[in-house]
């Protein structure tokens, strides 16, 4: 077939049950379009002549990265700075100063950005961070720990270069910080070394086993599980209470929610935004 015909209902549901499979994305019935736009330059690119085609040469592995780029192509990096504003406000003023006035000496303050996307929200982590130690001269920078995944290296790689173009910085970064973190060179805003080093990037797939990654004070997966069929949102759920730590914190988008997915999580309302902090009748951190 030409790639510009229109894809038929059969290649669709081979597209929809490989994404199911590979990356747990549930696309809808009315997401046919969505496929065609996305996926028709690869098709073209790896001299293909059908969308089934394209699925069974990346589940044999013989091209290289194109599982990889089908991905990449069909998730949504849409991300901008200090996403909706009270997650980050919430961290500011009451997570931080709970977690570090009750941490262990020499313990570090662990946590997940687990859908970074290509950067914006850990290094808004990270920089959110840096305004608190400011503030409060007895808590070091030094004893957090950020850690950014995402199943796209693609996303990942732009976020490593911590370098943003002028619409790319323009959402939702304010311009204080604008000044204070980045450096401008030739229309391109790179995000400075004091920043970068604060947040350790790793390409993860969430379907995958949590075994590994230790145990987080604070989980962000923001923006994400809307993507996701009811039964793997209670299983990613799940396995986040698990690596939670007891007195732990989950944040996750304004359109998300726990209810009627996990008990896991009470609901901690600060100035009009909800965050979840860990039940205490929930798992215990591993």
């Amino acid at each position: 077939m030409s790639p510009a015909e229109e894809i038929s209902d059969m290649e669709f549901n081979g597209v929809r049950e490989f994404l199911q499979k590979n990356c747990s994305i549930t696309l809808a019935e009315s997401k046919k379009y969505l496929v065609q736009t996305r996926l028709e330059g690869l098709l073209r690119e790896f001299k293909i002549s059908s969308y089934l085609e394209l699925i069974k040469r990346a589940k044999a592995g013989g091209d290289n990265g194109l599982l990889e780029r089908i991905i990449d192509k069909m998730t949504t990096n849409e991300t901008l700075w200090f996403r909706d504003r009270y997650p980050f406000e919430i961290l500011r003023e009451l997570i931080l100063p709970g977690l570090a006035a009750g941490k262990e000496s020499g313990k570090k303050i662990r946590i997940w950005s687990a859908a970074s996307s290509t950067g914006q929200e850990p290094y808004s982590i990270a920089m959110t961070i840096r305004e608190f130690c400011e503030a409060n001269s007895g808590v070091p920078p030094g004893g957090f720990e950020i850690l950014a995944t995402d199943i796209s290296q693609t996303a990942l790689g732009n976020a490593r270069a911590g370098s943003y173009d002028r619409l790319e910085i323009s959402r939702g970064m304010p311009d204080p910080l604008l000044k204070k973190y980045f450096n401008e060179k030739n229309g391109l805003w790179e995000i400075r070394e004091e920043i970068k080093r604060m947040v350790r990037f790793n390409q993860f797939n969430l379907q995958k086993p949590f075994a590994g990654q230790g145990t987080f004070d604070v989980i962000f997966c923001r923006n994400v599980m809307i993507y996701f069929s009811p039964d793997f949102k209670k299983e990613l759920m799940r396995k986040f209470a698990e690596i939670l730590a007891p007195d732990g914190f989950f944040v996750i988008g304004v359109s998300e929610s726990v209810l009627g997915i996990s008990g896991d999580f009470n609901p901690i309302i600060h100035k009009g935004g909800v965050v979840y902090k860990k039940s205490p009748k929930g798992f215990a951190a591993k």
